[in-house]
């Protein structure tokens, strides 16, 4: 890992790495300290920019309580806190503090506040007042008791009783006697290097060293195989545990230099001298076993190097929190167990072990690497995961040693290699398996999400979320996904005219409703699903009771009460365009986009984005996906712009598209009479500056029956230009005539090229000769 040699990481063990987000805000929230601590979390909110936020504490004895507030925008937050209920009087605690950017390689770019207000026994209100909107955490939580006087301020020095040499625990790590503890003090009192010691040990595998082999890799991800995308959703810890001092990996004896085994007596020197105020480090590590040697946070990766049912040894590079100026920072407080857990992280290069319960384990097998980079893997067709499932080496649930490699979440698609499925290998099972293909993006996340509208229509909220991917090789993997938690679309199947989209509902948050093959629930479950999976049914074959469902190709069963209307899976519209024009009027079409009942169309002056435009022509429920706009819309300056917008079975409106209609610029009439040359029965013009390539006249000043002259030049039969009109012939004598004239231009359509003329000019009138 790289170094943390800023600053602001020094006292980024502050923070609080993993909230879990429940509950909602409304109103005033109480909380009360009985025999307990206070220990209050308010979940995941949404703060306004200005507004302010109550919560009602109770102390029954005096007490420093820590309020912390986590948002995702650096600004100020004003906290207050009042005796009572009465917050119109002056409060007895107000401080307005800035937020700062804790962990940034961990958390996201998230922000942290905190004050810690000594109060008296009683009741308070707490304020906090945002500066910015911005999604917010904010917890409450008495630190600890006040044993001194009432009336006294907390001594910044309390000191706490560490004994860490009795009380010996079982398993191996390192235990010492009091003389010896105090060696440990002693240097992180007086040695720079030792509080150092971790941050200088770090290095990559070292595998001359050591002789050993890299036998595949291990995933950080818990027992519940998720692994969460951002502090808003909480993250978790893992312990780390030391290997026996004189195990053998891989049949060779390892040098103890890269087996730890006191990083925990580290730790707790260094918060025993620097971080006296927090006894939550010391308290933790003494209720672990003696092996423990620090945490690490889920989606880290590792290097195995052994492994059994039980454990799996790992190389890891080393890391640390703070540098050697901690020592400057005494007024470090970690005010909680996420913060501890961030301190705890600290720990030297070396072989750790962790549970095998706690990891993803992939051993890279031939078996699920046949292809090369570039070559194409086979598809049958694509399947949708319709709960959390693991990916599995092997078709066999009940393997210790090849054990899942991921757990895919609800709704992730995959290729399917082949149609035929593959009986588990494991003895006496009746599980089928589908062979599916499977490359994530190794330790890459999800695009970061800042409010919580965002992580619900991500569908990123609550256990249905992996957002580390591992496994990058540099051809996709073939791996084995239990048939009950794949819906299965054989490629080239069409949707039948009478299904409509389903989706789960009525169960609990990762709960099960099973698919069966009858309308019986004795009948064969052919598949499992969760609350919000998507699923095709068939309303003309369902009742009250049941309702008909496409899973896997087959038509199957779910009962009624378990499912509802989903929604349609909506495209917008797309290739807007010109298509042609004919006889001077624009034609416009565009693709129709998937499950769009209809379209919102608009023809005006000015972008549809434009506040100014004016709209010449509409209507909101076209059902066409051709509209032919009349010549009568032209405008000699203004741009005309067409906008469809579709009408979804969602009821809801897809992405507005515009097109411009192009057009020619017929120019000012500037013809003199002194460039006109009169006869009987002929007009003569000696030149036009308004491009009149096409010139119109009647004897009616309205051009009723009006002809139009023009003098196209053609090239193969192709129109390449206009010439200017300059004789009008065949006219009466003594008679006026009324004309005007217009613009043309080539442009290009989807139909080809083809001219558009432009508006017509302003009239004028000529009297032939007797």
């Amino acid at each position: 890992m790289k170094k943390k040699n800023q600053m602001k990481r020094i006292v980024a063990v502050m923070l609080i790495l993993c909230l879990c987000i429940t509950g909602e805000l409304a109103g005033i929230k109480t909380v009360k300290a009985a025999e307990s601590r206070i220990s209050f979390d308010s979940g995941l909110q949404e703060a306004k920019a200005g507004e302010t936020y109550s919560y009602k504490i109770t102390l029954e004895k005096k007490a420093r309580v820590g309020i912390r507030i986590q948002d995702m925008v650096q600004m100020e937050v004003c906290v207050k806190v009042f005796t009572g209920d009465d917050t119109a009087v002056k409060p007895v605690f107000e401080e307005t503090i800035p937020s700062y950017l804790w962990l940034l390689d961990y958390m996201d770019g998230s922000y942290s506040s905190q004050v810690n207000p000594l109060l008296n026994v009683g009741s308070y209100t707490v304020q906090v007042t945002f500066e910015q909107e911005t999604p917010y955490i904010l917890t409450i939580k008495e630190e600890y008791d006040e044993e001194l006087d009432p009336d006294a301020e907390l001594t910044p020095d309390i000191d706490f009783d560490i004994d860490i040499g009795s009380g010996k625990k079982p398993g191996y790590g390192v235990d010492v006697t009091d003389e010896e503890w105090e060696q440990y003090c002693e240097k992180a009192r007086s040695d720079g290097s030792f509080a150092d010691r971790c941050q200088k040990s770090m290095r990559s595998f070292p595998a001359a060293e050591t002789g050993l082999k890299s036998l595949g890799w291990a995933y950080l991800a818990g027992s519940d195989g998720v692994v969460k995308e951002s502090w808003l959703q909480g993250y978790s810890v893992y312990n780390m545990y030391a290997v026996e001092p004189d195990a053998e990996i891989q049949g060779k004896e390892i040098d103890a230099k890269w087996l730890p085994q006191d990083n925990n007596l580290y730790l707790k020197a260094i918060a025993e001298v620097h971080l006296k105020k927090s006894p939550e480090v010391s308290n933790k590590i003494d209720r672990m076993p003696s092996n423990f040697q620090g945490t690490h946070r889920e989606g880290a990766k590792f290097r195995i190097v052994d492994y059994d049912e039980e454990w799996v040894t790992v190389w890891d590079d080393g890391f640390q929190v703070w540098n050697s100026e901690i020592a400057q920072y005494n007024a470090v407080v970690l005010h909680c167990a996420y913060g501890v857990d961030a301190y705890l992280e600290t720990h030297p290069a070396g072989f750790y072990r962790f549970k095998r319960e706690d990891v993803w384990v992939d051993f890279g097998l031939p078996a699920n690497h046949p292809y090369k980079k570039g070559e194409k893997v086979p598809s049958a067709g694509t399947g949708i995961v319709t709960k959390l499932v693991n990916l599995r080496p092997v078709p066999n649930e009940k393997e210790k040693v090849y054990t899942p490699v991921y757990v895919l979440p609800k709704g992730t698609k995959l290729n399917v290699v082949s149609t035929k499925l593959v009986a588990s290998e494991a003895v006496g099972s009746t599980k089928k398996y589908y062979q599916v293909s499977f490359d994530g993006t190794d330790g890459k996340s999800g695009p970061q999400r800042t409010t919580i509208a965002e992580f619900e229509q991500s569908g990123k909220v609550g256990l249905q979320n992996n957002a580390v991917y591992y496994m990058a090789y540099n051809a996709p993997g073939l791996y084995y996904v239990d048939s009950q938690f794949l819906n299965f679309t054989k490629k080239g199947t069409k949707e039948q005219e009478n299904e409509v989209p389903g989706e789960i509902t009525n169960v609990k948050s990762n709960g099960t409703v099973y698919v069966y093959k009858s309308r019986d629930t004795e009948s064969e479950k052919i598949g499992i699903v969760t609350k919000g999976t998507e699923i095709r049914m068939i309303p003309s074959q369902s009742d009250e009771e049941w309702t008909s469902v496409l899973f896997s190709g087959e038509t199957a069963y779910v009962q009624t009460k378990y499912i509802k209307l989903g929604k349609y899976k909506v495209t917008n519209i797309s290739k807007l365009c010109v298509a042609d024009i004919v006889d001077e009027d624009w034609v416009v079409t565009w693709n129709p986009g998937k499950n769009n009942i209809d379209y919102a169309v608009e023809v005006s002056y000015g972008a549809h984005s434009s506040k100014n435009r004016k709209v010449l022509w509409k209507d909101a429920h076209y059902t066409k996906t051709k509209l032919v706009v009349d010549e009568k819309y032209k405008h000699n300056g203004e741009t005309i712009y067409v906008t469809v917008q579709a009408n979804t079975k969602n009821n809801t409106q897809g992405k507005a598209l515009s097109v411009f209609l192009p057009k020619a610029v017929t120019g000012k009439n500037s013809i003199k009479a002194s460039r006109i040359t009169l006869g009987k029965t002929q007009i003569e013009f000696n030149g036009f500056s308004g491009k009149a390539a096409s010139l119109q006249y009647s004897t009616n000043k309205n051009f009723k029956n009006a002809k139009i002259v023009e003098k196209p030049v053609k090239k193969n039969g192709v129109i390449t230009s206009y010439s200017l009109v300059e004789k009008i012939k065949n006219l009466k004598p003594n008679t006026t005539y009324y004309f005007r004239y217009r613009a043309k231009r080539k442009v290009k359509t989807s139909a080809g090229e083809r001219w558009v003329s432009g508006v017509w000019s302003a009239s004028f009138k000529i009297k032939t000769k007797k």
